[in-house]
């Protein structure tokens, strides 16, 4: 016959494979369904956004690199290319790609 205290520790042991079962579907009854949720909700006024672009002696890539920020399809956006006294005609190409 076990004693008292065998059987309390027993149920001490044994205490977390009964109530949590019962905590998960208690959390699982108060979770929102991914149906409910909307990916694309309306946003009246996007937020304005600004790109800084540090460029020195980028000549090879700086046109690709604005072209890309360019293609953007946020809204509100702003480009800044900041050219660091560039050797090369790195802010031509940046005034070149972003007309």
């Amino acid at each position: 016959m076990p004693t008292s205290r065998e059987l309390l520790f027993a149920l001490l042991i044994s205490l977390p494979w009964i109530v949590l079962p019962f905590v998960a579907v208690r959390r699982q009854r108060r979770s929102v369904s991914l149906d409910d949720y909307d990916p694309n909700p309306t946003i009246p006024q996007p937020e304005s956004v600004s790109i800084v672009l540090p460029a020195r002696n980028e000549a090879t890539h700086i046109a690709a690199c604005v072209q890309s920020l360019c293609a953007t399809t946020w809204p509100n956006v702003e480009i800044v290319v900041v050219n660091d006294h560039s050797d090369d005609n790195t802010g031509a190409l940046a005034r070149t790609a972003a007309a």
